[in-house]
């Protein structure tokens, strides 16, 4: 005869169901056991709508903004003055998009020892959007239908060599939009400046976007303390930097938008890079060290396949946010490789936006930190 344990001893697994966000382990679960065959698609979805009843006792989801009014945009930057980058990323909008350039005058930094590049945008034919030689960076405005205050700026991977601004960048700028999610879109410059550490020139431009977008919030039509940054591989890195580097000025002020702060409110990184010395090292990079003090920090959203040659820094960036006790979340993925952005092809890597979105409401209504009452332990 078996014996059934005794209910105290059930008690830790009951309770795995009543604990969010934890409980949305049932959807890579399930999704998991479809692909190795074991549930059907249909047990899947019912699987999904089962935690979705159950999630809405206690979730409740942020209703739709009106529809936003219409914005005067000052400082847009003419058809005569955007380079081929901004021209192709234009035309992957349906309606006209407002471009600000980074910098006064020109567009280019006098320090700036390649400022005289000409930017290009090579086609190979393989779906990819590659921008180089960026020496004139700008912002790419997309707003929602309904803006609900929130607002990221999108960092693009590309080594710091050139950037993949399609994929990681116009496609990212849609899918937060479908969230009420004001986007920038960032063309910063690259490839490496000669003689300057790989992220030098990336890093002055990621703050002036973040102090720009603050400076101006009102006209923006967004939150000044909701504004997160996004990046993918390079632009992870990046936006990492953002982060730990926000306290030290990368360039001396030039006007009234760097009074402004450049540390973001929250920070989504998906499968950044050169977060340790060496690829597979266990040493952080001294420029994502530990910060002062946990109020230094932002909530931090990671994700990456086991099998990106970026994974190792990725684990250990996130064990030294525990240590720290940060608010963040950390998803690794079997399969999916680098630099797929949200395309299927990544699979199933891909599915990083569904528990993104959910991160992202959570951080909207404040509910990462619900604690359900657990089931009474009855003797």
């Amino acid at each position: 005869m078996i014996r059934r344990p005794p209910r105290s001893t059930l008690f830790p697994y009951t309770t795995l169901f009543r604990s969010y966000p934890f409980m949305e382990f049932v959807r890579p679960c399930a999704r998991f056991l479809k692909d190795q065959g074991i549930l059907t698609e249909e047990m899947q979805k019912a699987g999904d709508a089962w935690l979705d009843a159950h999630e809405k006792t206690f979730l409740k989801k942020s209703a739709p903004e009106n529809v936003g009014a219409a914005l005067k945009i000052t400082g847009n930057l003419p058809t005569a003055k955007q380079t081929e980058g901004d021209k192709r990323l234009a035309s992957y909008s349906k309606e006209p998009l407002p471009i600000l350039a980074l910098w006064p005058g020109d567009a280019t930094r006098a320090d700036d020892p390649a400022k005289h590049l000409v930017e290009a945008t090579p086609d190979r034919g393989d779906n990819i959007l590659r921008i180089q030689n960026v020496a004139k960076p700008t912002l790419h405005l997309w707003r929602p239908k309904r803006p609900d205050g929130r607002c990221i700026i999108v960092f693009p991977g590309g080594g710091y060599g050139i950037l993949a601004a399609q994929h990681e960048g116009t496609e990212i700028a849609e899918w937060l939009n479908e969230q009420g999610i004001t986007a920038f879109l960032a063309k910063y410059r690259v490839p490496r400046r000669k003689g300057l550490e790989k992220h030098a020139v990336a890093l002055q431009d990621a703050q002036r976007a973040i102090r720009l977008v603050r400076s101006r919030a009102a006209e923006f039509g967004i939150d000044p303390n909701q504004i997160g940054v996004l990046g993918f591989s390079a632009g992870g890195h990046l936006s990492t930097l953002t982060v730990h580097q926000a306290a030290k000025e990368s360039y001396k002020p030039i006007d009234g938008i760097d009074r402004a702060s450049a540390r973001p409110d929250f920070a989504i990184l998906i499968y950044p890079a050169y977060l340790t010395r060496e690829r597979k090292g266990p040493e952080l990079d001294p420029l994502v060290g530990a910060l002062p003090s946990l109020n230094d920090y932002p909530p931090i959203f990671t994700t990456i396949a086991a099998d990106d040659p970026f994974t190792p820094g990725a684990l250990y960036y996130y064990l030294s946010l525990l240590q720290a006790k940060v608010p963040n979340e950390l998803h690794v993925y079997a399969r999916g490789g680098h630099g797929k952005g949200l395309r299927e092809v990544g699979y199933p890597f891909s599915q990083w936006t569904g528990a993104c979105e959910r991160w992202l409401e959570d951080l909207k209504r404040g509910t990462t930190d619900i604690n359900l009452k657990a089931p009474s332990k009855r003797q």
